[in-house]
């Protein structure tokens, strides 16, 4: 039987509020490997609306508190010609089904596999479904959990797989983490932090 290699993308979003109409700001992305090795990260921002457009408890809770991370998103969009959302999700779709021609093919049951790794994917990765619908229609056919040709990539959850631990050893992996990857709602670092979250976790079960 020939070796399986698994490769991971974590991911993490931003949004203007908790609600179905609010906009993804910015994806974050970070591949890996099953070594612990990150391959790459990537930050997909897009434009930032008006203030009277976010929710208005997610931004008196929130962004008030993360002004210097939401004028980033600004600038990253605008230094990178980024002007809408269909911009940002085109943008952020491209990579990822290049990453299936780049280290792939990935299949379910082959040698070379995507997993994808969010601490909420109710929230992140339908967040990302409901964009593509929303703003790109019938452009792609497939929810992100599947590749471009149609091949399911599994998702896992370090929050979930978590609550299998001790309380004691869950709190120094999350410790860890922090002293690896700052935790600043840069989604990009955010995502870096989940890799590293889920590598640990496995450490953990494996020793």
């Amino acid at each position: 039987m020939s070796q399986i290699t698994k490769f991971y993308l974590a991911l993490d979003i931003e949004k203007a509020g908790d609600r179905f109409c609010d906009p993804i700001l910015m994806i974050g992305c970070c591949l890996g490997d099953a070594t612990g090795r990150i391959i790459e990260t990537r930050a997909f921002c897009g434009p930032v609306p008006d203030e009277e457009t976010f929710d208005q408890r997610c931004w008196t809770e929130f962004w008030m508190k993360n002004l210097n991370i939401l004028q980033r998103i600004r600038d990253t969009a605008k230094n990178e010609g980024v002007t809408t959302i269909e911009q940002m999700m085109d943008n952020f779709m491209n990579y990822y089904y290049d990453l299936d021609q780049r280290f792939g093919p990935f299949t379910r049951a082959g040698n070379r596999r995507l997993i994808l790794l969010s601490d909420n994917p109710a929230f992140d990765i339908s967040s990302i479904d409901q964009a593509l619908i929303t703003y790109r229609g019938q452009k792609y056919t497939f929810p992100l959990r599947y590749t471009k040709s149609g091949e399911y990539n599994r998702v896992s959850d370090p929050s979930e797989m978590s609550s299998s631990l001790t309380n004691k050893k869950a709190k120094e992996i999350l410790e860890k983490v922090k002293l690896m990857t700052p935790h600043d709602h840069w989604a990009e670092n955010d995502a870096i932090g989940i890799y590293q979250w889920f590598i640990e976790i496995v450490k953990a079960k494996t020793s």
